[in-house]
């Protein structure tokens, strides 16, 4: 709002040329808006071109997505009662049996987890809706996660928690 200052010009150059005149001046730049004005782009100034936006209206195309489950049968995936509780140092894999169409809501519930606060943790759940083939796990998909993300701690903290 000064003036700029230059080596070896005077180190207080004084008011710039907005603070030269009297302070009731300013007050006379002070303009009202409201909400209202600001709903209405033309109101403003701003006119944009009209385009069309094709995203909008349109969904993207139905693809059978590559399944990220390995192809297990009843040998390979042993029942869910046989594996728990187990401790998690690698993959598990299991088979969970699933209610009756149209009985209740299925819920997934993994209980009494211990789990050390410093390091990773990851549950994925993939879902095979097809009742009939075990089989046949490509039309698997991905129904959600759990994550525990690392902690730095001088103490090794165990959690209990329920996802």
């Amino acid at each position: 709002m000064g003036s700029p200052y230059r080596t070896g010009s005077n180190p207080k150059p004084g008011a710039g040329s907005s603070e030269r005149g009297s302070h009731t001046e300013v007050h006379s730049w002070l303009v009202r808006v409201t909400v209202n004005d600001c709903l209405d782009n033309r109101d403003m100034g701003y006119v944009y071109e009209r385009i069309d936006l094709p995203w909008l209206s349109s969904r993207p195309p139905a693809q059978a997505a590559r399944s990220k489950v390995f192809k297990a049968s009843s040998s390979d995936a042993p029942k869910a009662d046989t594996v728990f509780p187990v401790v998690v140092d690698r993959i598990i894999r299991a088979v969970v049996p699933k209610t009756k169409k149209g009985k209740a809501n299925e819920l997934l519930v993994l209980e009494n987890m211990e789990v050390d606060t410093t390091k990773l943790l990851k549950v994925d759940v993939f879902v095979n809706d097809e009742d009939d083939n075990l089989d046949d796990l490509s039309k698997a998909s991905y129904a959600g996660n759990y994550a525990q993300v690392p902690h730095k701690s001088k103490n090794k903290i165990m959690l209990r928690t329920m996802i």
